[in-house]
């Protein structure tokens, strides 16, 4: 449910602070750098803040200064929805460009974890979370969404699957695999389920053996096209979406 008409131009921040009535909260110092010197917000303008957990509320500004803001509830404008089913992408890191955009698109597409993973032709076995978490952060402002997913530390590929349960769908990106969904005899889904996305190299030939061979993960096709990793991300989120 998307807030009314009346409240798409408010200034939209998330805070990892309680919100409800009565609540106040103190602006970080980036939020009120936005909100004073780009927005040109002042005291008594309202904005819409949300936490991951509290749903969306309007807050009005008591006070924004140089370097501090503070704002009061005013009222609920959407609920915390129920936690829906896990949607889960495990990716290994890209070239930096490349990884925002996987982060952010991800989190536009409503996934709920994140998992950075090394494989045989990573990248890179580094990440830096507090950039990827800004973007998380930001990417959600943006889209309306009211909760971020988790980002979760970088780890060996095989180590991130053995920490999910076998009624937990993971399926694996493999260019041009005959069959898109091919998940029968597998044991019933809990509704959870994810995807393994390649690094830009692609999986090595004994990642690609294993895939085949394991029960861990379910091989899906996405076409005849080969595709750049970042696209793949989206193109699987997007079609796990609306698997029933």
């Amino acid at each position: 449910m998307s807030p009314d008409a009346k409240f798409k131009n408010l200034p939209r921040l998330y805070i990892d602070q309680p919100l409800g009535q009565g609540y106040i909260v103190a602006l970080e110092s980036d939020q009120v750098h936005y909100l004073r010197n780009v927005l040109r917000r002042e005291s008594g303008d309202r904005l819409r803040l949300f936490n991951g957990r509290d749903g969306e509320w309007i807050y009005e500004l008591n006070s924004l200064s140089k370097k501090k803001g503070e704002a009061e509830a005013v009222s609920n404008l959407r609920p915390q929805p129920e936690a829906k089913d896990d949607l889960i992408l495990i990716f290994a890191p890209l070239k930096k460009p490349e990884t925002d955009m996987v982060i952010q698109k991800a989190t536009e597409l409503g996934v709920t974890q994140i998992y950075p993973v090394i494989m045989d032709h990573s990248n890179t076995r580094k990440i830096r979370a507090d950039r990827l978490e800004t973007i998380i952060k930001e990417a959600a402002e943006q889209s309306e969404g009211l909760s971020l997913p988790k980002l979760h530390n970088i780890q060996p590929l095989k180590e991130c699957l053995a920490t999910f349960e076998p009624s937990v769908k993971i399926y694996v990106a493999l260019e041009r695999q005959e069959d898109r969904f091919s998940d029968t005899g597998w044991p019933a889904n809990t509704g959870v389920r994810g995807v393994v996305i390649g690094p830009e190299g692609g999986f090595s030939e004994e990642e690609r053996n294993w895939f085949l061979g394991t029960k861990k993960v379910i091989p899906l096709s996405l076409g005849e096209r080969v595709l750049r990793a970042e696209t793949a991300a989206i193109a699987a989120l997007s079609v796990l979406q609306f698997q029933s």
